[in-house]
């Protein structure tokens, strides 16, 4: 039966909250869980939230800017979707193949603006973390490369053979890790490394964008 309904308050709340500032991002509508939860749709569906326009403007938002988010309960993450505002009936749609936590959000004053970040393409930053990967099954390959077009990564072992490969990577935009280069263009990749034996791999990254040549990066 299809529920709809304010979530936990206190479930993920704090991840969620460092999450938020992380981004840079500010809610302006209440966290909605559609259930059953993790349900999952052959078609897509088109999920529409309703906003507080007096929040974003207090804010500093642009209501045309707000996204729905879903809260990723695997990368403990949110994650924006690509989403159409109406400014009239001031809703914001998403679609989605899932259900699960969805907010409506957007940068606010002392967020992180894509002005803010180097936009010129080549390598300014590309580890995996946890390194070394212990007590976990995902490691997050994150690749700041400017603005691309589409990356890929390919993982060996020591003897050369492919164990895994991927061009999946999460588009987080204007995004500061902390790394100390400033807020920079963000793709991650989660690899879920359950069932990969114990042992060093090496990692390729391989970026593209129109114009430019190819640029790689290796590492541990």
């Amino acid at each position: 039966m299809l529920s709809v309904q304010t979530p936990d308050a206190i479930r993920d709340a704090e991840a969620k909250r460092l999450k938020r500032l992380t981004h840079g991002i500010q809610p302006t509508s209440d966290e909605i869980e559609y259930g059953p939860e993790g349900t999952a749709f052959a078609v897509p569906v088109t999920l529409t939230l309703t906003y507080d326009p007096l929040a974003a403007a207090q804010a500093g938002m642009k209501e045309e800017q707000l996204k729905v988010y879903y809260w990723n309960p695997i990368t403990r993450d949110w994650e924006a979707y690509n989403s159409m505002v109406d400014v009239v009936a001031k809703t914001v749609s998403a679609v989605t193949t899932h259900f699960s936590f969805y907010q409506v959000m957007g940068a606010g004053v002392g967020g992180i603006t894509t002005a803010a970040a180097d936009a010129s393409f080549g390598f300014k930053a590309a580890y995996a973390f946890p390194n070394p990967a212990r007590g976990t099954n995902l490691v997050t390959i994150r690749v700041q490369p400017g603005l691309a077009d589409s990356i890929e990564v390919h993982v060996y072992d020591l003897a050369g053979r492919k164990i895994h490969g991927s061009s999946s990577f999460n588009n987080r935009g204007a995004f500061d890790d902390g790394n100390g280069m400033g807020p920079q263009f963000t793709y991650d990749h989660v690899w879920d490394v359950s069932g990969v034996a114990s042992g060093v791999y090496t990692y390729v990254i391989t970026v593209k964008k129109a114009g430019q040549s190819d640029i790689r990066r290796s590492g541990k």
